[in-house]
């Protein structure tokens, strides 16, 4: 872990432990107060939005160095371990002069653009892009990120930050005179004493670094754009990029909750459809599918997009579903709609069996959630979990008049289920 000093609380770059998504029971109730205060890590999309953020501001009136004017960069590439110490903070529980440790990835620069990653799992991509610039040997990176932490109310705090890293690049490819800045640009929900502003800048070196744990993103050629794609949904997801109507194209797949990258000519269209799980070679729930307006990035930058579960202001979920009872499974979702997928009547049944396990989640697809034009709400989107043994049994039935629970996880759309105890006789 990252952490500053003998305190794990004292955290370089607020290190946080993640949330896993719960599993909601039919007759728990919660209550959810989201505040949104700031800006997101998804705004940053070029260098100078990170320079117009007050935040970055006051680090570098702090004394953070900035080194720009080169026409190119040092090939900062490597995964590097930084030691030294706090010279200025407004964290809660941090103290100048406290040791700090921290453990990152830097990509090969493809321009002014480059992969940056912390080492620390509670790091989430944010969608930011990632930029370096630099004066000779002295450089300055700029990237964002997310993470998530338990309010003092049990509720979640979402915080966005900024981190900043400028140092000189040596022979031998260690860093020195390395300046690491932080600050949080934006919170949502339960955020307690946090607030946006609060910094943090430590100063130290690297040793020689190790390989990067990037493989390189794709070379950027005359007039091109590097097409970054961040998959916030859990299916994997094909994308097409085209200038010319989608009569040639090029083509990706972002796995699920990941990022992918590729280079594509300037003014590209980008068109997507998600690739279902399937059980027993029949595919589960509906197809995601859209089509971005003409991109207006100019060659030789970034051009960065987010898929989420809100496709054109249709709202799709995802149930995660977990098995504790004593025998098998089958789920059907969205029954009994009017005007919903697939055939007017509602009911999507995955056509597979979910066998009882005290360990295992099942993933069966998106579905329709909220769609503007059809004739039902959100409060009737349900999902029915049926035995697989003996379908006459009454189900398990989740949905927002039986379980008020039944809220999506922000951006993915996952919602986890739970049924447990025994499904009881037949009629």
């Amino acid at each position: 872990m990252n952490r500053i000093g003998s305190n794990s609380r004292r955290v370089l770059l607020l290190f946080t432990a993640l949330l896993l998504l719960p599993a909601c029971h039919r007759h728990r109730r919660t209550t959810i107060v989201v505040d949104v205060q700031g800006v997101v890590a998804s705004d940053l999309q070029s260098i100078a939005a990170y320079l117009e953020l007050i935040e970055v501001q006051d680090l570098l009136a702090n004394g953070l160095h900035r080194y720009s004017g080169s026409s190119s960069a040092p090939n900062v590439s490597g995964t590097y371990s930084f030691s030294g110490s706090v010279t200025i903070t407004t964290f809660p529980g941090s103290n100048a002069g406290d040791g700090a440790t921290a453990d990152f990835c830097f990509g090969t620069p493809s321009g002014a653009v480059l992969d940056v990653s912390i080492d620390d799992p509670t790091f989430l991509d944010a969608g930011a892009a990632s930029f370096i610039e630099a004066s000779g040997d002295f450089f300055t990176v700029y990237t964002a990120f997310k993470s998530l932490q338990d309010g003092p109310q049990g509720q979640t705090c979402e915080l966005h930050q900024v981190a900043i890293f400028s140092g000189e690049l040596l022979a031998d490819g260690s860093i020195t005179g390395l300046e690491i800045g932080t600050a949080i640009i934006g919170l949502v929900g339960d955020c307690a004493s946090l607030l946006p502003g609060d910094l943090q800048i430590s100063d130290g070196s690297t040793g020689i670094p190790a390989v990067s744990c990037f493989a390189g993103s794709p070379p950027i050629g005359p007039g091109e754009v590097l097409v970054a794609v961040m998959n916030d949904l859990l299916i994997d997801m094909k994308i097409r990029l085209s200038t010319d109507g989608f009569r040639t194209e090029t083509t990706l797949v972002v796995k699920g909750t990941e990022t992918g990258e590729v280079a594509a000519l300037a003014g590209f269209e980008l068109a997507f459809e998600s690739l279902p799980p399937t059980a027993g070679g029949v595919e589960m729930g509906e197809i995601l599918s859209g089509i971005f307006a003409p991109d207006t990035t100019p060659a030789g930058q970034v051009s960065s997009y987010v898929l989420t579960n809100d496709i054109g202001g249709d709202l799709f979920f995802a149930p995660l579903i977990q098995n504790h009872t004593d025998g098998p499974a089958f789920s059907v979702v969205n029954i009994g709609i009017a005007n919903a997928p697939p055939d007017g009547s509602g009911g999507w049944d995955c056509l597979c069996s979910m066998p009882a396990s005290l360990t295992d989640q099942y993933f069966v697809g998106y579905y329709s959630y909220d769609v503007p034009g059809l004739s039902w709400t959100p409060q009737e989107a349900n999902v029915y979990l049926f035995n697989s043994d003996n379908p006459a049994i009454p189900p398990f039935v989740f949905d927002r008049f039986e379980t008020p629970e039944f809220a999506l996880e922000a951006e993915s759309g996952a919602i986890g289920l739970l049924i447990e105890g025994s499904w009881g006789p037949g009629p």
